[in-house]
């Protein structure tokens, strides 16, 4: 049974989004907006955000278009999955949220992992299909794929924010809008 998204149980984790990959990512612009979008959108609709940096000495920092947007820490993590990092498993059970809306990069390597991992503890997973991507469009797809196998739903960026807002009387309704614009 697919469940809908929530505002009061869904959080978005971020993953990975560093400079020094971002430039050989497969579609980085169509990703970079689509990023963007998700972030702010969520922002604007009070979910909480998290956001995490694989080996930052190596793979820099969060892409400062994407950190501005973000009032979280970036929690440091060696582990492709994010579950496996003790401090951020931790920050993740402290939001006591059961829906977790995931986008990043690399699709088929920290993206997948953690959202294998998310459900494996239960958690409802959304994936963000225009807000992840790999180097390889063929890794990206094959990664769509398993995350579907695994119990994760595919969705969109514009699909997830309308989803959460419910309601075009909502107070948020305009801000969505041009946010999707």
């Amino acid at each position: 049974m697919i469940n809908p998204l929530i505002r009061e149980e869904a959080a978005l984790l971020v993953v990975d989004v560093q400079e020094r990959l971002f430039p050989h990512i497969a579609e980085g612009e169509r990703l970079q907006l689509a990023l963007s979008k998700i972030v702010r959108g969520c922002a604007v609709l009070d979910i909480p955000i998290m956001a995490t940096e694989q080996v930052p000495e190596k793979m820099g920092p969060t892409l400062e278009v994407i950190k501005k947007e973000l009032k979280s820490d970036f929690p440091y993590k060696s582990t492709f999955s994010c579950m496996g990092d003790a401090e951020i498993h931790s920050k993740i059970l402290k939001t006591k949220r059961s829906q977790w809306i995931v986008c990043g990069i690399e699709a088929h390597v920290c993206v997948l992992q953690t959202v294998r991992d998310l459900l494996t503890e239960e958690y409802d997973v959304v994936v963000v299909r225009d807000a992840v991507s790999s180097r390889s469009t063929e890794d990206y797809f094959s990664a769509l794929e398993e995350m579907r196998d695994f119990g994760a739903r595919i969705s969109t960026s514009e699909t997830v924010l309308f989803e959460l807002l419910q309601d075009a009387k909502a107070t948020e309704f305009k801000k969505i809008r041009d946010i999707v614009k």
